[in-house]
């Protein structure tokens, strides 16, 4: 997905009566909207990435220079950074919780 599709989708979910409107006309048009928002595995932005890419480059070398594997859970961090898995997590939290 492009910024530029990125960006606009985004503003339209950020106006809920634009977004009604919307999905009067075209049903569930919102919900594909939401899933094509969380579709991609790397985060949109470039600043996003480049946090994403420390926080692994940090890991990395902190593992190897200072041999402790505390580094290491820097690496947890880094699916937070992904759309889809945020996406599939909350997912599973709402059916877990019936909804």
């Amino acid at each position: 997905m492009s910024d530029e599709h990125y960006k606009a989708i985004k503003a339209i979910m950020d106006h809920p009566e634009l977004a009604g409107e919307l999905e009067k006309i075209h049903p569930g048009l919102k919900a594909q909207m939401s899933g094509y928002l969380l579709s991609p595995w790397l985060p949109h932005g470039v600043v996003r990435k480049i946090i994403m890419i420390i926080i692994a480059f940090i890991a990395i070398l902190g593992y190897f220079v200072e041999g402790s594997g505390y580094f290491l859970f820097a690496l947890l961090l880094l699916p937070m950074f992904s759309p889809r898995l945020v996406g599939e997590a909350a997912r599973a939290l709402g059916k877990a919780k019936g909804r």
